[in-house]
């Protein structure tokens, strides 16, 4: 049935603000996303919750142009957009994709691979965005936003169990600290086993344990509004090693492969592997904002400094006997300044003016031992 609509219903609808308008920040402002004129999916926090995308592997399942291909472990996985992206051993390539974390460029791709805390959207922009973003982002940009402080006392708090053992608690608590002010804390924790049986040492491998906390103050004095950023997270996990898909031995049996209550195959989970691969993971992420309100625009300045270290232990040989073992350490640390002036979007024309500087370096070591003969 259809009813026609009266001109004073129409004249009142429209006066009422849009709840469906998606705001995104991919030209460093707020902007509607039909306003936009770049390539840009937004994945807002209502989205991400009924998907269960609490890590950043798990962005594939909601934007189909992003696709990660798994490494051997933290360090070496990669990031691809449109099938573009970078698969490099060396420290100093740069990823054609970019994570963007509340503003803050992360030095090395292998960083990004955490669990996504107290997300407010997420921005995946496609193509080339070095414009803006710097010559890092050739590929895209996957940028991620979490929530801001409120002005008055909110929380949340979950707790989930999946059917092969997974347990995930997160939370957030925010609210004022004054007429101007606010904060907010939010925090997670996942415990997986696993699901590969190590008969040599009877480990199950393929699973993480990992927590994280993040903090944000938020105050306002004048034009200028202060935020302070915090996040700091912690992650061990029991790196995937090869499993037996078929074994053909030369020349008759090889000692070094030990089947015993292995059978070679797809559905395959059991190794025997003498030593477990690991790899443990700590990562800061600090950043101080300045917003001057100056009326012909918008002045900002963001200091940030981040450290991460990987640790990573794996079995090279992937036998019972043998052992070819390779220790990775990496040290990734950056500074960066970066000063950006904003004109609002109602004038004449629009303009962002910036510079940008940073200093980072990433330290990596190796030690692989193999049996003396």
């Amino acid at each position: 049935l259809a009813a026609p609509a009266s001109a004073q219903a129409v004249e009142e609808d429209a006066a009422k603000p849009d709840s469906n308008t998606i705001v995104v920040t991919a030209q460093k402002r707020e902007q509607n996303i039909l306003e936009v004129p770049v390539p840009v999916s937004a994945i807002g926090d209502d989205v991400l919750e009924a998907a269960q995308v609490n890590e950043f592997e798990d962005l594939t399942s909601v934007s189909p142009s992003l696709t990660i291909t798994a490494g051997g472990s933290q360090a070496g996985h990669s990031i691809a957009l449109r099938g573009v992206g970078t698969v490099a051993f060396s420290t100093a390539v740069e990823s054609s994709v970019l994570v963007v974390v509340d503003d803050v460029a992360l030095l090395q791709a292998g960083q990004a691979f955490s669990s996504i805390n107290d997300p407010q959207r997420v921005e995946i922009l496609r193509g080339p965005q070095g414009t803006l973003f710097g010559k890092s982002a050739s590929a895209g940009v996957v940028n991620i936003v979490t929530r801001e402080p409120t002005d008055y006392f909110t929380g949340y708090g979950q707790f989930s169990v999946t059917d092969d053992e997974q347990y995930r608690a997160e939370g957030a608590v925010s609210g004022p600290i004054n007429d101007a002010g606010g904060f907010r804390i939010s925090g997670y924790w996942s415990n997986y086993d696993g699901y590969i049986d190590n008969l040599t040492t009877g480990s199950t491998l393929g699973g993480e344990d990992t927590w994280g906390l993040r903090g944000k103050l938020q105050q306002e004095y004048g034009d200028v509004t202060f935020t302070l950023t915090a996040d700091y997270g912690e992650a061990t996990d029991s790196l995937l090693p090869d499993t037996y898909l078929r074994v053909d031995k030369a020349g008759g049996a090889n000692p070094d492969y030990d089947l015993t209550g292995i059978t070679p195959g797809q559905n395959n989970n059991v190794v025997r592997n003498n030593v477990d691969r690991f790899g443990d993971s700590d990562q800061l992420i600090t950043s101080f904002k300045a917003d001057v309100d100056l009326g012909f625009a918008t002045l900002s300045s963001i200091t940030s400094y981040q450290d991460w270290r990987y640790d990573s232990i794996n079995d090279q040989d992937g036998t019972a006997d043998a052992t070819i073992r390779h220790d990775t350490t990496y040290n990734a640390k950056q500074f960066a300044q970066e000063l950006r002036l904003t004109s609002p979007t109602s004038g004449v024309f629009d303009y962002i003016l910036g510079l940008y500087y940073s200093d980072g370096t990433t330290d990596r070591s190796f030690l692989r031992t193999s049996p003396i003969p």
